[in-house]
Parts: C-alpha cells; sequence; structure tokens
C-alpha cells in the first residue's frame, strides 16, 4: 500500500512539473527486466566536468567522463537474450550491428573507433535523441528511417564494443550535448544529492527505479581459485568434489566504498570456523572479488557434509549486505 501511495503521489509531483516546466519528453526504461532483481544500474551519468566523478546521488557508480546509464544484467540472462526497448517514441537515425560480442579486457586496440559496440540511436522532439550501446551482434531489428513507438524493441542486450559486463548504455543528448535522465536538462546546475526536479524519466520509470549503491552479483562455493571477471559468468557449485585442491566461499559485489568493513566466514559440516576474514575496503570500486579458503594441500580429502559460508558488508556502522551459501562436499 505505502508503494502504491508513494508512486501515485510521485505521479502527480511530477505531472505538475512537468505542465509548469514544459517538458516534452519522458522516457520509460528502456530494457525488459526486472529491476533491482534481474538487472540494475552499474554505473550513471558523471556530472562533474573536472577529472573527479560524481553522479546524481553524489555516489560512486559513475567514472570520470561516463555520458549514459548502465543497465546490468546477469550473464545468463544475457546469453538467453535480454530485449532492449525504444525509451520514446521517435525515428530511427542510425544503426550498427556486426560487432563481436566479446570481453575487451585486454584487448582496447581491437575496439578503437567502435567503443559503442553494435547500437541505435533514435530522434526525439523537442531536440533529444537517445543512444542504445554495447547490444548483441546480429539482434538489431530496426533500420535507419524507421519510425518507432515507446517500448518498441530494438534488439537485445549484448557484450560488444569498449565494454567488460553484459549491459546496455542508454545515453540521451539535448540539442547534441550528453543529458544525464535523472536531472535532465539543466542537471549539471543543480548540487542537491538526489534531486530529480528535472527528471526526464516517467513517473513510472522514475518510481521503479530505486538507487540501489551497492549489490550483490555472486556468491557461492567453487574448488578452483576465482578471477574477476570470469566468476561473475559462471554457475557456482552447489556441490564439490571431496579431493577438490581448494575449497573456496566467493562474493563479488557491486559498488563497494572506502571504508566499508567486509566479514567473510566458512563453517565445517561439524560447526566449526573453517577460514574467515575481516578487511576494510581502501577505495571506492565498481565491484570486487573478495574469497576465502584453503588448499587441500597434504590431505587426502575434505570432510565431507554441508560447509556454510556467511558474508557481511557493513557501511557506517549498518548492516548493507548479508549474504549465506551453502555447498555439500562428498
Amino acid at each position: 500500500m505505502y508503494n502504491m501511495i508513494r508512486r501515485f503521489a510521485l505521479s502527480l509531483l511530477l505531472i505538475s512539473l512537468s505542465v509548469t516546466c514544459g517538458w516534452a519528453i519522458d522516457f520509460d526504461i528502456p530494457i525488459r527486466c526486472d529491476y533491482g532483481n534481474d538487472c540494475y544500474i552499474q554505473n550513471y551519468v558523471d556530472l562533474d566536468p573536472s577529472k573527479n566523478r560524481r553522479e546524481y546521488e553524489c555516489g560512486s557508480l559513475t567514472y570520470d567522463g561516463h555520458k549514459g546509464t548502465d543497465f546490468r544484467v546477469p550473464w545468463a540472462d544475457y546469453q538467453s537474450g535480454v530485449e532492449v526497448l525504444a525509451a520514446a517514441s521517435g525515428v530511427v537515425l542510425r544503426v550498427r550491428d556486426g560487432i563481436e560480442d566479446r570481453d575487451a579486457r585486454g584487448r582496447l586496440e581491437s575496439v578503437e573507433g567502435y567503443e559503442v559496440g553494435n547500437g541505435v540511436i533514435i530522434k526525439h522532439g523537442d531536440g533529444y535523441e537517445t543512444v542504445y550501446a554495447h547490444m548483441k551482434q546480429g539482434s538489431i531489428r530496426v533500420k535507419p528511417g524507421d519510425t518507432v513507438q515507446r517500448g518498441q524493441v530494438l534488439g537485445l542486450v549484448g557484450l560488444s564494443g569498449l565494454t567488460t559486463f553484459s549491459h546496455l548504455h542508454f545515453g540521451v543528448k539535448f540539442r547534441g550535448k550528453p543529458v544525464c535522465p535523472f536531472k535532465g536538462a539543466e542537471g549539471n546546475n543543480q548540487a542537491e544529492c538526489g534531486s530529480t526536479t528535472g527528471t526526464l524519466w516517467s513517473p513510472d520509470a522514475l518510481a521503479d527505479m530505486d538507487y540501489i549503491p551497492t549489490g550483490l552479483l555472486q556468491a557461492g562455493f567453487a574448488g578452483y581459485v576465482p578471477k574477476l571477471p570470469e566468476i561473475v559468468r559462471t554457475k557456482l557449485d552447489t556441490t564439490i568434489d571431496a579431493k577438490a585442491p581448494v575449497l573456496v566461499f566467493a562474493v563479488v559485489v557491486f559498488g563497494v566504498q572506502a571504508g566499508d568493513e567486509v566479514r567473510a566466514r566458512v563453517t565445517t559440516p561439524a560447526g566449526e570456523v573453517f577460514t574467515e576474514t575481516d578487511k576494510v575496503i581502501p577505495k571506492n570500486q565498481a565491484q570486487r572479488l573478495l574469497f576465502v579458503g584453503k588448499k587441500l594441500g597434504k590431505r587426502t580429502s575434505w570432510p565431507p557434509g554441508e560447509y556454510h559460508g556467511e558474508y557481511q558488508l557493513v557501511r557506517r556502522g549498518e548492516e548493507i549486505l548479508n549474504v549465506t551459501r551453502e555447498v555439500l562436499v562428498r
């Protein structure tokens, strides 16, 4: 009931503001997903013109010079196909397809000149354009000159161009200049953190996209030493061979901040502490892998049974994440 009342009140406020301010456009979420569950925003537009960075909530979910909103999806969903949608009606200006989907980490020269990968640009009214980038090769369903309707499928989320994770880069331009859709055309002049007075999102879209500063990407046990970015593309084990060379509990989190305390512990089937760690994050990071475990070493096998892993992230005394996982060793 509270969420319904909140959404209704927000809708009335935004409609009133749109009348008084003369806004002529609003955007829906440009991806078909359940926001906050199977997709989330990894990076926002950088509003700081200097070498520092600042997104609309004054948080750390951006990087210097970033000009769009990145909707990240899980690897498995990307492989099965996540639809990219027209955020508003308009006319297709440009399309690019044929760029291979692959992680650009360590291969920057291979994407030079094609950094945005496969994509679509749509022209809307009143000087607005939207950009849909890093789309899946061969998935684009529109061509230049097509008239598209709000919510129409443009293609699929991909891994093309200069990117290391599967996502849709959604960009908004007003009269040729990048704009943060949470702030609007005058957004760079709004110093108030979290203010969405000039938002370009529709009331429903804005109400659905809660700001999530920190969240879980992956968690579970493995019989090998995990590495980024491979681990976020892997389905971790529910059972592990008792003779596996290592026994590891791994967690990947996005949006960690300097000063965050992370604690991880693994207990044995007998309830004893197998291994544990307690660390302080030294700097802000878009994503961070933490794992704790042991090597088999001179042991012949791990004691069989169910091992329990727990991960906590504490920020300024408040628990932000508490993740538990189990694995059966046999």
